[in-house]
Order: C-alpha cells, then sequence, then structure tokens
C-alpha cells in the first residue's frame, strides 16, 4: 500500500502513454486525486465511468445507421485536440460493449475509433480493491490487468489533512480528523459495508463538511445545536456523528473558561441554554469540563478578580442543567469537599465570594432533588 503523494510522484515518473489503474476502497479519493494530478500536470480532466449503470455513449460514442452500416459517432470527449487526463471509472465492472473500447484506450497506442488521444494524455483507471482481490473483474481478464501499472493505494491522514485545508473543508473537521485516530477518517472494521452511505471515509467527510459549512452560514446551529449531529448522521452514520459531535461540544460549541469568565449576562444565559438543549450525554461531558475548570480557576491566584464572575456564571450554569446534571456536578465535585474540615481554597472562594449565590445554588441543588 502506498500514499497518494508517493503514487503522484511515481505516476509522474512514468511515461504517458502507460496506463495506470487505482486499486482502493470507495471513498478515499481516487477521483479527487486524479483531479488534483491533472490539475499539476496541466491536463484536462475526463471522467468516464464504466460500471454497468453508467451511460455508454459517454464512452464510445453514438450509435448510428447509415444505409444500414452501423458506426459509431466520435464521442465529445474525444473530439478536441487538447491533452488530457483521461479517468476510467470502476473498470472492474464494465458494460461489455465498452469492453474493447477500455483495451484499446489503455495500451500504448491510446486509440479508440480510429483516433488516437491528443499527444502527451494519460489514461488512469480504478477500481475496489475487494473487488480485485475477489477476482470480480468480469471480462477484463488478469492478462489486460498485468499490462496496466498496479498502485495499492492506502489511506493517508497527513496526506488528507494537508489537502483539506486547500479544499474548503472545515476547520472543525480538520481538527476533529488530526486529533483523532485513523479509524476515524477510514473506517476498515467492516469490509462488507463499503458501498454503505454510513461507511465513514474521506467522501463521506467531504460530503459532511459541504452541509456543514451551509448550516453554520444559514445560522441553522446557533440556537440548537443537536442539529449538528442529525446531519452528521446522514453522511457518517450514528456512531461516528456522536463522536464528532461530542468533541465538537467539548472543544468549540461551549468553553467553558470563556463562559465562567463572561462578563455579559446575557451571553451565559444564551450559552448555558444551548447546554440545556444537548443530549444527556454531551451535558455530562460539559458539566464534568465546567466543574473542573471552575475548580482550577479558582484555585489560581492570578484570576481572583474574577471569581464573582465564576461563581455566578456557575450557578446560573447548574441552574439550567436537568436535575441529574446540576446534582451530580454538586454530588461529585463539592459535597465530598464540604464534608472536611480543611476546605480547598477553591471551595472557601465558591461559598464566601457571593454568599448570596452560594445560598442560591445549594437551594437550587435542593430544590431540583425535590422535584
Amino acid at each position: 500500500m502506498s500514499s497518494f503523494s508517493f503514487i503522484k510522484s511515481q505516476i509522474k515518473r512514468m511515461a504517458p502513454e502507460t496506463a495506470c489503474v487505482l486499486i482502493g476502497q470507495p471513498g478515499i479519493g481516487k477521483t479527487q486525486f486524479a483531479i488534483s494530478l491533472a490539475k499539476e500536470l496541466c491536463l484536462k480532466l475526463v471522467k468516464l465511468r464504466c460500471a454497468e449503470d453508467g451511460e455508454t455513449g459517454d464512452l464510445t460514442g453514438l450509435l448510428r445507421d447509415v444505409n444500414g452500416v452501423h458506426s459509431h459517432t466520435i464521442p465529445d470527449w474525444l473530439s478536441g485536440t487538447e491533452p488530457m487526463l483521461l479517468l476510467l471509472d470502476e473498470i472492474n465492472r464494465p458494460k461489455k460493449e465498452i469492453i474493447n473500447a477500455i483495451m484499446q484506450l489503455c495500451t500504448e497506442e491510446q486509440e479508440f475509433l480510429g483516433k488516437k488521444l491528443p499527444a502527451g494524455s494519460r489514461v488512469i483507471c480504478t477500481m475496489n480493491s475487494a473487488a480485485y482481490a475477489s477476482n470480480d473483474v468480469d471480462e477484463l481478464n488478469r492478462a489486460f490487468f498485468s499490462r496496466l501499472a498496479r498502485f495499492y493505494v492506502d489511506v493517508d491522514k497527513s496526506g488528507w489533512l494537508s489537502w483539506a485545508t486547500t479544499h474548503r473543508i472545515h476547520p472543525d473537521i480538520i481538527s476533529y480528523i488530526d486529533q483523532a485516530d485513523d479509524s476515524h477518517l477510514f473506517d476498515m472494521t467492516d469490509v462488507e459495508s463499503y458501498e454503505d452511505d454510513h461507511t465513514v471515509n474521506p467522501r463521506s467527510w467531504e460530503a459532511f463538511s459541504k452541509m456543514y459549512i451551509n448550516g453554520v452560514n444559514m445560522g441553522s446551529y446557533k440556537d440548537d445545536p443537536i442539529v449538528i449531529k442529525k446531519d452528521a448522521e446522514i453522511w457518517l452514520g450514528s456512531e461516528e456523528a456522536n463522536s464528532f459531535y461530542s468533541w465538537l461540544c467539548t472543544k468549540r460549541l461551549f468553553n467553558p473558561q470563556n463562559f465562567l469568565l463572561e462578563n455579559n449576562q446575557a451571553k451565559v444565559t444564551a450559552s448555558a441554554a444551548r447546554v440545556a438543549k444537548m443530549l444527556t450525554v454531551y451535558q455530562t461531558a460539559l458539566c464534568g469540563n465546567i466543574m473542573q475548570t471552575a475548580i482550577s480557576l479558582l484555585s489560581d491566584p492570578n484570576m481572583t478578580e474574577y471569581n464573582k464572575n465564576i461563581v455566578s456564571n456557575l450557578y446560573h450554569f447548574m441552574d439550567r442543567m436537568p436535575v441529574e446534571q446540576a446534582s451530580k456536578m454538586y454530588v461529585d465535585y463539592i459535597e465530598p469537599c464540604i464534608k472536611i474540615t480543611d476546605k480547598p481554597d477553591w471551595l472557601i472562594k465558591l461559598m464566601h465570594t457571593n454568599e448570596s449565590v452560594w445560598s442560591s445554588m445549594k437551594t437550587v441543588i435542593q430544590g431540583k432533588r425535590k422535584k
């Protein structure tokens, strides 16, 4: 297995008339690779789908009958003189009537219907690795494949991240993939499900990124961020959508430190309200994060001037949370320390910086528990 960047350098060293085939799993970026290569080589990209459900006329031209003589018209893509990169997609699943055309195009002569490709043109084929391994090559036998330069493509996370930064993939998605393990970019756990719409791969991330950018620009996520998760499920499936949304909640949608230090009460209320709409699993993570952040800030002597904001905003956060979450925050972090004689400095500040807020906080917890 090789990365796209390495394969690209190899193809550039090959003679233009040498056809090659990219063998790899669906959705890993084989087509995007061809687009990028064509641009770097200053070649026009022509993509033709060879699969059985593709249009035969796109490749072979339309069939015509002149006085009982059948022949094909020269297809539009072959009529020009500009050098091209001809991408023959899914060559393991061709219609029988285009097999000879494929074979002719993949020879050094690069000839079809008595017409050669423009000088300097290249032919690149693609097929899925599962099909190749299972001998699912239909009429295109192994002898034909032996004449092609074969490249077995692997998912290259660093290469994808580099590509993503210049192809309008949303920064949130780039950051998420960068910190996650490789399986979040391409999940190889279920080979049989590669054709499933919910397979996690570079193609599905690109599709979701386009929808995510539109959602951000349209303001669709401002009031109800759980919509992000629902949009992600369309392209990534529920498991990966949960993972991305959970990360997004703790890293992007809600910053505990910014929230606790915020001096604008309207912003505090709005942020707490957004968290209140999230699913329980995300609220649990955020409640733990905000308590740990509050303890850290209150323990820092350099942050003393912000203590009032921290205590007040923590109270407003707990007040907006469901009873289970607010009680868990109190029981897990505050209650154990209240019972000890030598109370930690952060708890003393929490209790005495604004005693009316502290009293309200205890009242809120007690009131929620009674409901």
